[in-house]
């Protein structure tokens, strides 16, 4: 930011030479459910002692309930149907769940509220319907460790409470009594229509056995020891085996003889004239060894007469032998093709007994299975019909009986000694229950939406900047004089200690050079920006540094009040030119400690602030004293604050705990950030105030801006020569907050 001259004033205008600092965004504050809480802690007190009132109040006023109980064991010992086996434990519990239902039923209630006196009791006394009134005040229950049904009925009436759990108990026995009579009436009758069927389907199954065996006769057994058609199937699949094997055998020797003997043309057709010759006879399929052995014989001796050279290849012996031994090959040749016939008919005689025989034994087979079921049948209907005559025996010596054994009675049915009803400890313990929940759930939505800045680790977070120090609660003091010089009056007191700490950070606060020029503003009225002034220059006199207090609150200045000066001439009077600085500045009668007061200011303080003058003014007093503290108007009113932190040192920001408003702590710290200031930090004032809410510094002052404002008035309160009911009342308020 620099300073332009225009005409008689200057303004602050942007410069792209001068960067002003730039803050950075802050995280925000992200505060646990236990810190809201403690913050909160009234709001889920007062809960909690709301939720708990309203249970006295319930507890004082609700009706006293006294409970009639009783406890049974119901034994299930119903007949079975056929062959149902239930499961123990699954039929246990599906029984006791379901004659806790039955106990609960119509029939059951109205059984008991039509016994003698009942509904004449004063327990049913105006209900219009009894029924529901009687179900909702029954209770049964089945035991989570045992097998016990537990009854229990609730009334207002000590004495009508166990009749009544007896009459309901008396019920139910009667009605499962009558139950059971007619359930054994239903299973007989059952099992009766059951064992009829039988008897009709195995006299069916009878006869048609008989039948079946007069046809087919007693079938032998399925047993391979016992069974003819069977082994005779055995025997024939052997011999079709053998003539198989033969008949490879036979084919294999005739392929043989083609190859090698009718392989000459002129042997085969002469073997095939001879087959075809009307009386040929072929040799016997036995004779093939024998003819086989001489042709052998005579091939050997042919050899031998030509490789001995004995006689010549057509030497009539010669010729003769190879004549024999071609009649030897052919009938050798009809041998093997006698014997391969004959195979090949014996294979096929075989195969077709071996088919009639399997289908014969296929026959056997289905006729033993049909007469194996139909006899399986009628045993099995006999035994069937054996079990329903063991059934029914069984159901009728059940139904004999009278009903009740079933029922035992473990308890009988008694009353409480004292009301059961209210629950006073459940009562009490869900309404603290509820009271917290209610009271934490309050408490974090009106956290949510509480703006307000508790404590320094809150302004530390959400606005991203240093907290110089903390200012304890002042106490009770209504005085300005009393708040204002809280250091010198009471300098042992614990806030003198605070102001004395804020002093060192602000000494060391500035690395660069010392701050001898120090504005303290405050985003609103009320913050406690002109206490911490004074008591802050009190603190810096006191260190003996040369401090002057520079009230440049012209449209409600303090600091006169305060050190009761006669304020009339001052800053104001300066800027304008009427007085000069050496007869403005006064002496607070505390040493090294003096004052400019505000002076009566004109129509316009903000351009008297925006001048020239205001910044040499400013350098003449750095120049003469240690430390000159600057009490200006807060930020959001009007724009004097920023004005002159464009031209102070540094910057403190005023924050009151439990007041000050976070978005308005952003806007007043982007306000210094955007004229160059140099903010050193916060200072939090009031620690210890929880109470009171942000307010709109809209009309500064008493009476507001202008000649009819408090610089307006100021001049006859002044000249008369008192300070007044109003202006005390006005110091009061603005140092309270």
């Amino acid at each position: 930011m620099t300073i332009q001259q225009n005409g008689n004033n200057l303004a602050l205008v942007e410069s792209s030479t001068a960067l002003a600092p730039v803050r950075l965004p802050a995280e925000p504050a992200n505060d646990s459910i236990l810190e809201i809480i403690l913050r909160q802690r009234w709001v889920v007190g007062c809960s909690i002692g709301v939720c708990a009132v309203l249970a006295i109040v319930y507890l004082l006023i609700a009706t006293r309930y006294y409970s009639g109980t009783a406890k049974l064991y119901v034994q299930q010992v119903g007949p079975r149907i056929l062959n149902e086996e239930p499961k123990a434990q699954q039929a246990a519990d599906a029984f006791l769940f379901t004659q806790r239902e039955v106990m609960s039923s119509t029939p059951v209630v109205a059984m008991t509220l039509g016994k003698p006196g009942i509904r004449d009791l004063k327990t049913f006394d105006g209900k219009d319907n009894t029924f529901a009134f009687f179900k909702d005040s029954l209770s049964v229950e089945v035991g989570k460790k045992d097998e016990l049904l537990s009854v229990q009925f609730d009334t207002p009436y000590r004495d009508e409470a166990q009749k009544i759990v007896s009459a309901y108990v008396d019920s139910y026995v009667e009605y499962q009594s009558k139950q059971r009579h007619s359930s054994s009436a239903e299973v007989g009758a059952i099992l009766a229509a059951e064992k009829e069927k039988r008897e009709m389907e195995l006299t069916r199954k009878r006869a048609e056995l008989q039948a079946f065996r007069q046809v087919h006769g007693m079938l032998a057994s399925t047993d391979d020891a016992t069974n003819v058609v069977k082994q005779r199937l055995t025997r024939i699949t052997t011999e079709l085996t053998t003539a198989q094997l033969e008949t490879i055998s036979a084919k294999s020797a005739w392929d043989d003889v083609q190859k090698s003997i009718l392989g000459n043309p002129a042997r085969k057709e002469k073997f095939e004239k001879q087959l075809a010759t009307s009386g040929y006879t072929a040799p016997s399929a036995l004779d093939d060894q024998q003819l086989r052995s001489q042709m052998l014989a005579y091939e050997a001796q042919l050899q031998s007469y030509l490789s001995s050279n004995r006689y010549l290849p057509g030497h009539p012996t010669i010729k003769s032998l190879q004549s024999h031994i071609d009649g030897l090959n052919i009938n050798y040749a009809a041998a093997v093709f006698r014997r391969y016939e004959i195979a090949k008919t014996k294979e096929s005689d075989l195969q077709s007994s071996f088919d009639q025989q399997q289908k014969v034994a296929i026959q056997q087979h289905a006729r033993v299975v049909e007469d194996q079921a139909l006899d399986s049948a009628v045993a099995r209907l006999t035994k069937n019909i054996e079990e329903l005559d063991e059934r029914m025996k069984s159901v009728a010596v059940a139904s004999g009986g009278s009903g009740a054994p079933n029922i035992q009675v473990i308890e009988p049915p008694s009353v409480s000694k004292s009301p059961t009803r209210p629950y006073v400890s459940r009562i009490l313990a869900l309404a603290l229950l509820a009271g917290v929940v209610v009271g934490c759930g309050v408490a974090c939505v009106r956290d949510w939406y509480d703006y307000r800045l508790h404590n320094a680790d809150e302004i530390k977070q959400s606005l991203g900047i240093t907290v110089l120090g903390l200012i304890p609660r002042v106490g009770d003091e209504t005085s300005p004089i009393a708040r204002g010089q809280k250091i010198h009056i009471d300098p042992g007191s614990d806030v003198a200690e605070a102001y004395r700490s804020l002093r060192t950070a602000i000494y060391f606060g500035s690395k660069e050079a010392p701050a001898r020029s120090i504005l303290v503003t405050s985003p609103e009225r009320g913050d406690g920006k002109t206490t911490l002034a004074s008591n802050l220059a009190i603190s810096m006199a006191q260190a003996s540094r040369r401090t002057l207090i520079i009230d440049a609150d012209m449209r409600a200045p303090m600091q006169d009040l305060i050190f009761s000066i006669n304020g009339r001439q001052g800053l104001a009077s300066v800027l304008q030119g009427k007085d000069s600085i050496e007869e403005c500045i006064r002496h607070t009668g505390i040493e090294n400690l003096d004052l400019l007061p505000a002076g009566v200011a004109a129509r316009n303080p903000s351009e008297l602030l925006n001048s020239q003058k205001f910044i040499e003014l400013i350098e003449q007093l750095c120049e003469k004293y240690d430390h000159v503290i600057i009490d200006s108007p807060p930020l959001l009113a009007v724009t004097d604050a920023r004005i002159i932190a464009a031209s102070a040192d540094a910057t403190v920001l005023v924050l009151r705990a439990g007041k000050s408003n976070r978005k308005l702590g952003e806007l007043s710290i982007d306000g210094l950030i955007s004229v160059g200031a140099k903010l050193l930090g916060a200072v939090v004032n009031d620690v210890q105030h929880r109470r009171g809410g942000p307010q709109y510094y809209g009309s500064y002052g008493r009476y507001g801006y202008g000649a009819n404002g408090r610089n307006g008035d100021r001049a006859s309160l002044v000249a008369a020569g008192s300070n007044g009911s109003e202006r005390e009342e006005y110091a009061t308020a603005d140092m309270r907050g």
